[in-house]
């Protein structure tokens, strides 16, 4: 049988470490933020690529808002609709061309289609966490000054 042996630590400065650490959240949660409002202009970004274009009209409704924190979450929409900067009239149909899997449809634009926003958001997902991640590290290691 083997002999049990006890170990006791001490850690010094845990409350230091804890204020140290609530000190950092806001930090955090600023480049949490940052970051994923960036996410969402690569998304729109490479979104653009692929919305159908006839007018423009659609294209110039995609947006990214700003970062809003609700209940411990931080969210960023991209999307489109809304009212056309090319003309000033209302987009009522970014869904409808979204959904519209008829493939007897001929695109105006190849290379576009439905799909426009889900596509490139699907593609882009695996990146955000990591991005989100590192931008939280490096936020906290110039906080803390170590680079």
């Amino acid at each position: 049988m083997t002999p049990k042996m006890n170990i006791s630590v001490k850690v010094q400065g845990l409350e230091r470490l804890h204020r140290t650490l609530l000190a950092l959240r806001p930090e955090a949660r600023k480049a949490a933020a940052a970051e994923l409002y960036r996410c969402g202009e690569t998304i729109l970004e490479r979104s653009l690529r692929v919305c159908p274009l006839r007018t423009g009209a659609l294209r110039s409704t995609g947006m990214v808002t700003l970062p809003e924190e609700h209940a411990g979450s931080i969210t960023v929409t991209v999307g489109y609709g809304g009212v056309a900067s090319k003309t000033g009239q209302p987009v009522n149909y970014a869904y409808y061309v979204h959904e519209n899997m008829d493939p007897g449809v001929h695109w105006s634009t190849p290379g576009t289609g439905p799909k426009y926003l889900e596509r490139p958001a699907l593609e882009f997902a695996p990146q955000i966490g990591p991005r989100v991640a590192k931008a939280i590290e490096t936020a906290w290691r110039t906080l803390l000054g170590r680079r």
